[in-house]
């Protein structure tokens, strides 16, 4: 990811420790929003998780979970009822 940007990890390190993130952190944020994309077109959770390389759902879910405060299936949930209102 720091080669993408033109840093070294440990320039890209130094960067988001600025603004307070960690690269895990960082990344975590980006694989929620690239899930709620997917869940948006319709994927199923399970297809998700593979997709964004977890090893298993219960995993993505975790780590979902810990990002936006809902299970991925929670989260698709909420998202279906909004869009039918």
């Amino acid at each position: 990811m720091a080669e993408k940007v033109g840093l070294s990890r440990q320039q890209l390190q130094r960067r988001l420790h600025d603004y307070g993130w960690t690269f895990t952190g960082t990344t975590n944020y980006i694989l929620c929003n690239l899930a709620i994309k997917y869940m948006l077109s319709g994927m199923d959770i399970s297809t998700i998780a593979t997709i964004l390389g977890y090893s298993n759902v219960q995993s993505f879910n975790k780590a979902f979970k810990r990002n936006r405060g809902l299970t991925p299936a929670q989260y698709q949930h909420q998202l279906l009822e909004r869009s039918l209102n």
